[in-house]
C-alpha cells in the first residue's frame, strides 16, 4: 500500500501583532505622503469607512495640511495608554461643533489640536483594540521655510483577523 503524499503547504508562521500593527500604521504613513486617500481609506474599520467617505477623507487630509510643509517621511510614536485611559482623557477634553454635538473625524472643523478629543467610538473595544498612536509627517530637509508638519492619532484595531484603523485625528505635532 502507498502513502498519498501530502499537497498542502504548511501553515506561514503568525505575524505578531505588533509588526502587522507597525506595517498598517507603515502603509497609513505612505499612503499620505503619496496622497493616495482611496488607498488610505481602505485601512480604515467598517465604521470608520461608514463614517468618513474617501472624498470627504481627501478634503481632512488637505486641510491638515494647509499652510504647512509637505510631509515627506514619517515617525511611529507609540501611545502606551489603555482604551479606557484614552476614553477618559477625550471625555475631559469634550470637543463640541458649533451646534453643540460632539466633534467626530466627520465633523471636524480644521482646528490642529491635542491627541484623541473625538468620542471614540463605541465599536472599540477592549477586545479589538490593539494600540494607540501618533504618525508624525516631516517635511522635507529642505523645506525649512515652512511650518513643521502635523500628526495623524489612531487607533488600530483588529477586525476579522486584520489590523485596521477604527479612530483617526488629524492634530498638532506629536
Amino acid at each position: 500500500m502507498s502513502e498519498a503524499k501530502s499537497t498542502a503547504k504548511p501553515a506561514a508562521p503568525a505575524i505578531p501583532a505588533e509588526k502587522r500593527i507597525k506595517l498598517l500604521c507603515e502603509a497609513v504613513g505612505k499612503a499620505v505622503i503619496e496622497n493616495k486617500v482611496n488607498v488610505l481609506h481602505k485601512f480604515f474599520a467598517p465604521w470608520l469607512q461608514t463614517e468618513v467617505s474617501a472624498k470627504a477623507l481627501k478634503k481632512i487630509i488637505d486641510t491638515a495640511g494647509e499652510d504647512r510643509a509637505e510631509p515627506a517621511d514619517f515617525e511611529l510614536i507609540p501611545n502606551e495608554s489603555s482604551l479606557d485611559d484614552l476614553r477618559e482623557h477625550q471625555a475631559a477634553d469634550d470637543r463640541e461643533t458649533e451646534d453643540g454635538e460632539p466633534m467626530t473625524l466627520a465633523t471636524w472643523d480644521g482646528d490642529l489640536t491635542g491627541p484623541f478629543t473625538f468620542p471614540i467610538c463605541d465599536d472599540i473595544t477592549d477586545a479589538n483594540f490593539r494600540q494607540a498612536l501618533a504618525i508624525q509627517f516631516a517635511p522635507d530637509d529642505e523645506d525649512e521655510e515652512m511650518d513643521g508638519c502635523y500628526a495623524l492619532y489612531v487607533i488600530v484595531v483588529e477586525v476579522d483577523g486584520e489590523m485596521k484603523i477604527g479612530y483617526l485625528e488629524p492634530g498638532e505635532e506629536a
